[in-house]
């Protein structure tokens, strides 16, 4: 939950110190607040991570069945990997060995090229044979593309919805009619 409260906060941050020209990104000098705000999602993406781990190892047992490791990892590696590629670019940047356009271009080229295995891995992890019910795996397409383009669910659902009022105040009227004729209403009106 921290994560989610300080990466909004430091993001505002950062525009703020853009505006103020106090972040640059990739100086590390101590008067700028590029190191600064580094240092916070950092500390910040890793205490989040050790949540996670600790709660991953107390439900290990109950979460089996959704493969939660593979979906974990496979996001978890593009987060951080994305973010370490940026700093360790960013330092390359500081000691001369690239100008500041070229990490840029490389970290977005880098990610590019990466996102393609991240897809791969996401496809494993987030299959969608985990959705298939196989007890409706007999019917044909075109009965399936029937049942879609059926709207008797939907007068069914607007017959309930507004008719079914009808329905009750029709009742209660008719409740009432009866009442009335059976002086019932005369004498409930006394005993009030």
């Amino acid at each position: 939950m921290q994560f989610v409260l300080l990466k909004p906060l430091t993001a505002i941050l950062t525009v703020i110190l853009i505006h103020l020209n106090l972040y640059h990104e990739g100086n590390f000098n101590l008067n700028q607040g590029y190191i600064y705000i580094s240092f916070i999602n950092n500390l910040s993406v890793s205490v989040s991570l050790y949540c996670l781990v600790l709660f991953y190892i107390g439900l290990e047992d109950h979460l089996m069945p959704f493969r939660p490791l593979s979906k974990f990892l496979s996001i978890k590696f593009v987060i951080f990997f994305s973010f370490w590629q940026s700093c360790f670019l960013m330092v390359l940047t500081k000691f001369d060995i690239f100008h500041h356009l070229t990490a840029k271009f490389l970290q977005d080229l880098l990610i590019c090229l990466e996102m393609v295995f991240a897809a791969i891995a996401h496809s494993f992890a987030f299959s969608y044979r985990d959705f298939i019910d196989y007890s409706k795996l007999d019917n044909p397409i075109l009965k399936n593309f029937g049942k879609v383009l059926n709207v008797k669910d939907l007068i069914d659902d607007a017959e309930n919805t507004f008719m079914k009022h009808q329905e009750i105040n029709d009742l209660q009227l008719e409740e009432i009619a009866c009442l009335k004729g059976k002086d019932v209403v005369v004498k409930l009106s006394k005993k009030e």
